[in-house]
């Protein structure tokens, strides 16, 4: 299944370089698909980036176990 849900992170200010990577690496261990913005519409200046994810459970995830993401 595709993602279809929007969800707006909101990360810390520290080490935005990091940022994409470590989504992408916790997805990819638990098992899901994070659907990202397209490339040239990603600013890794502004806290905030909205994402697509297929179950609430993913963005839990996410917010549970991603360092950079604000809870």
């Amino acid at each position: 299944m595709l993602p279809t849900t929007t969800y707006l992170i909101h990360f810390a200010v520290t080490h935005s370089e990091f940022r994409i990577p470590e989504i992408l690496s916790v997805a990819r261990t638990y098992g899901f698909t994070v659907g990202l913005p397209p490339e040239n519409e990603i600013d890794t200046t502004r806290p905030f980036m909205c994402v697509k994810l297929e179950r609430e459970e993913d963005a839990k995830l996410l917010a549970g176990r991603c360092i950079l993401v604000n809870l």
